[in-house]
């Protein structure tokens, strides 16, 4: 679900559904390294670095290539996962690992996220968003905690270069 508002300068994406879109890619890679044995959680380093590396990459491709205005991505927690991703990994444990993540990474970047519990109408969810857009544009980043982050988890395509492209479409939009 991709909700679009020219008059607000934003736009809306349904995270869960997002991240189904792209899990095979998430799949794939778990499998061509031997991670998705009973040995792997969600909390072993080499599966999130994996997860890391895919989420990270296509939300900030999508950031960048957004051109209908701020991004939100909108996180209802209590939706289903649509993909195998809740199958090798369990529901409740991925979403508890997506929440994890959206919060560290709206912590290191200018990326918003919208997590809720509830259900929202329309017109509550895109109060909630240009409520959280205001929140965000507040915020100043220079990009020293997602640098030292994809150190740690060796994110390699997080470059000066491409966090720069990030800061750009920021200053533009």
């Amino acid at each position: 679900m991709k909700l679009e508002y020219p008059e607000q300068n934003l736009t809306i994406i349904n995270f869960t559904q997002f991240v189904s879109h792209y899990e095979n890619f998430i799949v794939n890679d778990l499998y061509e390294y031997n991670l998705l044995s009973a040995n792997y959680t969600l909390g072993s380093k080499d599966v999130k670095k994996i997860f890391y590396h895919h989420l990270i990459k296509i939300i900030i491709d999508e950031h960048i290539n957004n051109q209908n205005g701020k991004l939100v991505l909108f996180f209802n927690t209590k939706c289903s996962l649509y993909g195998v991703l809740k199958d090798y990994f369990g529901h409740e444990e991925t979403i508890a690992f997506l929440v994890k993540f959206s919060k560290k990474l709206e912590n290191m970047l200018p990326i918003r996220f919208v997590i809720t519990n509830k259900t929202l109408n329309e017109q509550m969810l895109k109060n909630a968003c240009i409520s959280k857009i205001k929140q965000v544009s507040k915020k100043q980043y220079n990009f020293q905690k997602i640098k030292l982050f994809a150190k740690r988890y060796e994110l390699t395509f997080l470059t000066d270069n491409y966090l720069d492209s990030l800061k750009t479409k920021q200053v533009l939009i």
